[in-house]
């Protein structure tokens, strides 16, 4: 049967009993396209992304095994490693365009380095490495004999046409594990489904192992609706990939109305961006920056708008202050003008409230 006809007839014998734990067939055939020299018995699914994390790290990692974590990043990339071995952080440098220092990569990696964590296009900074720089990180993992863990559910979302698309390190890499998921970049997170690509099968098997603690199977309903998007994923990538280029033209043309609060750099990839608050004269000096949760606060509780504080990320523990002249901004949402409205609307008042405030201090003094 064609394509077409294939998924109709699936939707209609539906049943709503246990899948296949590693997903279905034909699913897990769709994912492995993505991934060149893969095949579908390369791919193992999820329930979302967040569950292939959870199982790789803890069927994976053991007390005396060491993990290198580029930050700051997503909560559970670090934290699920932090309870089960010894974890060094490496952030990526502010100062640099958010750029990753291998050499600092290098130097922190041990003898039991037993997996390198990392995510491109990147959250919440939106920076993207070479394929030049891939190579060298793929070089040093291969060094240790570590496994490279590659978060890239942002993956296929360009900020600009000039950017080129990573290739994913499952690909490339014997021991490289490339995390995808139908949210993110194709914005279809109600479905709960993501899966792990990788050469090696046997470490795949290990976390299937694990899985039947987890969820033990995917939603029969959702992964044949996986099937269908995946098949159109061109055109959702592409109708996702306008909406963002918009939302962050118009986003950069807030920032520049406020420049005298916030600055950038500018995201390369995905739908999210790390926007740097000067407000109480911050610098990318630790001992001076501006404290942004006082804001945040103000934002949602008198304006409800909703804001990440950067502070929350986690980074290099020798940072006394981490982000906390940061916040995260996500410019996926079809309603993201609305929200621009509303969070510009709320820096007016503030500014305004401000601005009686220091009226008065002013007339106290005199």
């Amino acid at each position: 049967a064609v394509p077409r006809e294939e998924a109709l007839l699936l939707w209609n014998s539906l049943q709503l009993g246990y899948t296949e734990s590693q997903g279905l067939p034909l699913l897990r055939e769709e994912i492995a396209k993505q991934y060149p020299g893969l095949a579908g018995e390369n791919v193992f699914c999820f329930a979302g992304a967040e569950e292939g994390i959870y199982a790789a790290m803890r069927s994976m990692l053991k007390k005396e095994d060491h993990v290198v974590v580029v930050t700051p990043c997503y909560q559970s990339l670090k934290s699920v490693a932090d309870v089960l071995c010894q974890v060094s952080s490496v952030d990526l440098l502010q100062e640099e365009s958010w750029r990753l220092d291998l050499d600092q990569l290098a130097a922190v990696m041990k003898s039991n380095t037993k997996m390198v964590v990392v995510n491109f296009p990147h959250n919440p900074t939106g920076a993207l490495i070479s394929e030049e720089e891939q190579d060298r990180l793929i070089s040093l993992c291969r060094e240790k004999g570590a496994w490279l863990f590659s978060d890239e559910v942002y993956r296929g979302i360009e900020i600009s046409e000039d950017v080129k698309r990573l290739p994913t390190a499952a690909s490339k890499y014997e021991k490289g594990m490339s995390l995808g998921v139908m949210s993110k970049a194709l914005g279809l997170a109600g479905l709960r489904v993501g899966w792990i690509a990788s050469q090696d099968k046997k470490a795949l098997e290990t976390l299937a192992s694990y899985k039947h603690y987890l969820s033990i199977c995917n939603s029969a309903p959702s992964e044949i609706l996986s099937l269908i998007a995946l098949r159109n994923q061109d055109k959702i990538l592409a109708k996702n990939t306008a909406i963002v280029r918009h939302n962050f033209a118009l986003l950069q043309s807030l920032l520049d109305k406020w420049s005298h609060l916030f600055d950038w750099t500018p995201p390369k990839a995905g739908c999210c961006g790390f926007v740097r608050y000067k407000g109480d004269g911050g610098s990318n000096n630790n001992n001076n920056v501006g404290d942004f949760m006082p804001m945040a606060l103000n934002l949602v509780e008198q304006h409800g708008v909703l804001t990440l504080p950067g502070g929350f990320f986690p980074c290099e523990p020798a940072r006394d202050r981490p982000y906390i002249d940061h916040f995260r901004v996500g410019f996926g949402r079809k309603n993201f003008p609305e929200v621009l409205e509303k969070f510009d609307a709320a820096l007016r008042a503030l500014e305004a409230t401000e601005g009686e405030s220091r009226t008065k201090r002013q007339r106290t003094k005199q």
